[in-house]
């Protein structure tokens, strides 16, 4: 699909007779309607020049899940393409990832799946350290079970590990009053939906974060150190 401007009855068609847009979530597709109604012109979406964020996230999604891409690649960046532009940006961000989340595709657990690859892209820097963090903390139980004993070394590391998660607490913790604001984040489609992922996603990460810095808080408490 490569169409350069959309008006309401194209947008009606697609949603009526295409096997991707008529699965829109009922609420969305009438925002997207009125918003398209809304335009002095037919929506041009050749204004929609960098559509890099959209594109990636696409291959990489159908690719780690092992997608076949042939039915619905195109529809769906047309799809972000029409967030996009309604929200009158040059650029698809991640708000308009969020959204494909409304479209209940027929692929197994597809929205499960959708917001678990688009919370590890998102968060990606966040989830590796964290998974570090978390073997790093196995290898203590080990060590601390042997003879409740720990090194130096892993003292300090774990100190670091503890500064570094209780950072990413207060400042994830601080995120939930300010994302809004972040340009990534702002879609007049239905911001509602995208705080809710937003929340939800931040929220499982602070229960994690929280249960791995108090593992290795308990573990300083308990073990003595090796000089």
């Amino acid at each position: 699909m490569n169409l350069e401007t959309i008006n309401q009855e194209q947008l009606t068609d697609l949603m009526t007779n295409n096997k991707t847009f008529k699965l829109i979530d009922a609420d969305v597709q009438a925002r997207l309607q009125q918003m398209i109604v809304d335009q002095p012109q037919p929506l041009d979406l050749t204004s929609v020049d960098d559509q890099r964020v959209g594109i990636e996230f696409l291959k990489y999604l159908f690719k780690k899940n092992n997608f076949d891409p042939t039915d619905y690649y195109e529809d769906l960046l047309m799809f972000l393409k029409i967030c996009a532009g309604v929200n009158h940006r040059h650029n698809i961000t991640q708000s308009d990832l969020v959204f494909l989340s409304q479209i209940s595709l027929p692929i197994a657990n597809w929205k499960t799946v959708l917001i678990d690859t688009l919370k590890s892209t998102m968060f990606k820097e966040l989830y590796q350290q964290m998974d570090l963090n978390g073997d790093y903390k196995d290898q203590l139980v080990f060590k601390i079970t042997d003879n409740n004993q720990i090194s130096e070394k892993d003292y300090q590391q774990a100190q670091k590990n503890i500064t570094w998660g209780q950072n990413e607490i207060l400042s994830l913790t601080a995120s939930l009053t300010t994302f809004q604001t972040n340009p990534q984040m702002v879609n007049e489609i239905n911001q509602t939906v995208v705080n809710d992922y937003y929340q939800t996603s931040v929220d499982l990460i602070l229960r994690r974060l929280k249960f791995q810095t108090l593992g290795f808080q308990v573990f300083l408490k308990s073990a003595s150190i090796t000089k």
